[in-house]
Parts: C-alpha cells; sequence; structure tokens
C-alpha cells in the first residue's frame, strides 16, 4: 500500500512539474515572462534531458588512426577509432562529451574534438 501510495504521488509531481515546463508561458521574478522553451532549457539539468543530444559516429582522414578522448581537463583517458559509433550529451564550444554503448546502456567517457564527427 505504501509502495503505490509514494508511486502515485512521484508520478504526480512528475506530471505537474512537467506540465508547468512545457505548458503555458511560465512568470519568474519580477512577473517576467519565460517561454515553455527557455524554461525547459533551463530545467535540463535537473530533468536530466539535453535537447543537444545525437547519434554520431568518429570520421577520421586516416582511417588508421583513433581519437583522444580526454576529461574536461584534457587528460587523454581512452581512444575512438574510426567508424565508432557514439552518443553526444552536450557541446561546449567545439568539444563534444561523448558516451559509448557498453551492453545495453550508454556510459559517458569522455569529451572529444566535435569536428572528427559526422552527424
Amino acid at each position: 500500500m505504501k509502495v503505490k501510495l509514494i508511486s502515485l504521488l512521484l508520478i504526480g509531481i512528475f506530471v505537474f512539474t512537467s506540465m508547468t515546463a512545457f505548458g503555458a508561458d511560465a512568470r519568474i521574478a519580477d512577473n517576467k515572462s519565460v517561454a515553455p522553451a527557455v524554461l525547459a532549457e533551463s530545467n535540463a539539468l535537473f530533468m536530466n534531458y539535453n535537447l543537444n543530444m545525437e547519434y554520431c559516429s568518429v570520421d577520421l582522414a586516416d582511417r588508421r588512426s583513433n581519437l583522444n578522448v580526454r576529461t574536461w581537463s584534457g587528460r587523454v583517458v581512452g581512444k575512438l577509432p574510426h567508424g565508432s559509433r557514439v552518443w553526444v550529451n552536450e557541446y561546449s564550444g567545439e568539444w563534444a562529451r561523448v558516451s559509448v554503448k557498453r551492453g545495453r546502456r550508454w556510459v559517458s567517457i569522455g569529451w572529444v574534438d566535435s569536428t572528427y564527427l559526422l552527424c
């Protein structure tokens, strides 16, 4: 009984927040109106929803070379061969944070130069 009640409560909260985020224009401080798309983008981190996600592959001129995968600070943590399929989680300038499929899950591995991605 407790599980059903908690589940219904969480579903209600989710539905309510999504209705306010994607419904009519929202009002914020000083009674300013904000379009739903702007509000959704600002809540992207909270909702784990990013509008810039896309499926790409690594495209290198030399097919025998690898693309370095780096941490945010720039340390190389891995390499991706030509043709690797990646999921772009977000962009920051010319850099893209990518994930690769491991089993049935997508695992974030680091940042790559997005000029080497074919999307």
